[in-house]
């Protein structure tokens, strides 16, 4: 009866100034919202990027240079180049296909007035396969081409559609970097790079043969990664451990190459979003805790206009637990109702941000609950002292205030 009791009290306290306790709450509704907004977004766009990694497929095993370590033997190797992507597809089991990639930024491609900054990618024979390309026009590259290191050209969907705007590319002329090449087709995919996985953003790319690339950027058969497509997701660390020993074979030294699969990615990812989400979320909800000093300031300031009203209280039989939970109640109602619009207005803005952004909005069940207990324990925290001032005061004291 008398938490009852409490709870129709401090109601009415709260209707008899609700432009007061609405302001009084909007601490608690701007850290609440400001919470689930850094966490729908940034679950959401953690969802979207893990989603587009996985779209490059689950069994990749991606090989990278490392610090070019003299090796003791001619047939070693202290950089990745031709040899080791034959070694590694000659010594491995259970692969579905090997490719090597050369490639550098800032190309500039030209056809007519057009001119756009691009990536030159330089693959293997297999390179559209194992990279998950899909052709969408024209032709692959002849065994010839390959060999010879012909100027033929494959464009990114991205590319061709700024450089030709709606015309047919296949069989007109670019310029790479001042170089001729004739465009044989036209590529896309989400596997088109890394990048445009992670951030669903546009990425010029031309892609030519290994040897052509080899000849005019390097000058040498080194190449920059080896992508391993493994047949079965269930042999990947398998062959990984395979991939490495070999590698340490044929280049000696461990900090020549690295070694790193689809899942050590994802891994990666998963952790460097979650944390920058929750320091972001972090510093969103220093803002309840000025909202809570904000409900504890205005609760003091209501003691001290109802003191006559304890006192009345009091001298009626009101005990000292009746009043503390009196206002105690009042100030978790208070920080309640403004976490319940927080998480409104929360859902709300991360719902049209994520539309503008293109990412889906996710608000997981645990920034709800989170939201619940911090606006809870905001109450009871910053209520404590107003509450308990209230229920020291002495019936008499109260009844003469002025």
């Amino acid at each position: 009866m008398r938490i009852r009791e409490a709870l129709r009290l401090a109601a009415e306290g709260i209707r008899t100034n609700p432009l007061r306790a609405f302001l009084t709450s909007l601490g608690v509704v701007i850290g609440v919202a400001a919470v689930i907004v850094i966490i729908a977004i940034g679950e959401g766009a953690r969802a979207q990027v893990i989603s587009n990694i996985e779209s490059l497929g689950s069994n990749m095993i991606y090989v990278t240079g490392g610090s070019a370590k003299p090796v003791p033997y001619s047939r070693q190797s202290s950089v990745l180049d031709n040899s080791v992507l034959e070694t590694l597809e000659g010594k491995l089991q259970g692969l579905e296909g090997a490719a090597a990639e050369l490639s550098r930024a800032g190309a500039r491609v030209k056809y007519g007035k057009a001119s756009i900054t691009a990536n030159i990618l330089g693959g293997t024979a297999d390179y559209m396969s194992v990279r998950n390309l899909e052709l969408t026009s024209g032709r692959r590259f002849t065994d010839a081409e390959m060999a010879e290191g012909a100027r033929v050209c494959l464009l990114g969907s991205d590319l061709a559609d700024e450089l030709f705007a709606g015309e047919m590319p296949i069989g007109r002329k670019v310029k790479v970097d001042g170089a001729s090449y004739r465009v044989i087709g036209t590529f896309t995919g989400s596997a088109t790079s890394l990048l445009r996985a992670m951030a669903g953003i546009k990425i010029y790319q031309v892609l030519i043969p290994l040897a052509t690339a080899q000849r005019r950027i390097t000058g040498t058969q080194d190449v920059s990664a080896i992508y391993l497509k493994v047949a079965r997701a269930a042999d990947m660390e398998a062959v990984r451990t395979a991939a490495e020993k070999v590698l340490t074979e044929k280049m000696a030294y461990e900090e020549n190459f690295g070694v790193t699969s689809q899942a050590d990615l994802l891994d990666t990812l998963n952790t460097i979003t979650r944390t920058m989400t929750y320091l972001l979320a972090g510093i969103a909800a220093v803002s309840l805790v000025v909202g809570g000093i904000g409900i504890m300031n205005i609760m003091l300031v209501s003691v001290t206009e109802r003191i006559k009203e304890i006192g009345i209280r009091k001298a009626l039989g009101a005990t000292r637990q009746d009043i503390l939970a009196q206002f105690l109640i009042e100030a978790v109602m208070i920080s309640c109702a403004g976490g319940a619009v927080g998480m409104a207005l929360g859902w709300s803005i991360a719902a049209i941000a994520s539309r503008l952004a293109g990412w889906p909005s996710l608000v997981p069940w645990y920034s709800i609950a989170l939201a619940l207990s911090f606006s809870t324990g905001i109450g009871l925290f910053f209520g404590v002292y107003p509450a308990n001032k209230a229920a020291s005061l002495q019936p008499v004291d109260a009844l003469r205030y002025e």
